[in-house]
């Protein structure tokens, strides 16, 4: 699948998540890959090529930046839809999370030339009895 539209999710009380942000987005805006974020980490970067949007199903790939519990969090957004996620890890064991804040052009490099492969994971589905029910 080649990378054309990317979302960035984000966990804002990370220290140094805007930072790595910018970088990424910098770095698949060089390689020509639409760039779609929330408002807040739009207008935070200063990149007014951002797409804002909440909706990452159109995107081909949702890079989430934080730790293990943001990567987590994301979920939501893309098992409804399918969309595949990127983990940069900004928590303190990284699991779950493929990237390191040092690798993300490197990264972003294999993205874009396809260097990459698709891992499936299993989901639960937890029914308390009472109508709710979460992943």
């Amino acid at each position: 699948m080649q990378i054309q539209r990317a979302g960035v999710l984000w966990n804002h009380e990370k220290k140094n998540a805007v930072c790595i942000a910018k970088r990424l987005a910098e770095a698949l805006g060089k390689r020509s890959v639409s760039v779609f974020a929330d408002e807040t980490l739009a207008k935070e970067t200063g990149f007014p090529w951002i797409h804002v949007t909440n909706d990452f199903s159109s995107c081909n790939v949702i890079i989430v930046i934080g730790g293990d519990g943001t990567l987590i969090s994301a979920l939501y957004s893309a098992a409804a839809s399918g969309v595949p996620l990127l983990g940069v890890n900004l928590g303190r064991m990284g699991f779950l999370a493929e990237a390191e804040p040092g690798q993300i052009e490197v990264v972003t490099e294999k993205l874009v030339r396809g260097e990459y492969a698709l891992e499936e994971r299993m989901l639960l589905e937890a029914d308390s009895g009472n109508g709710y029910s979460t992943l």
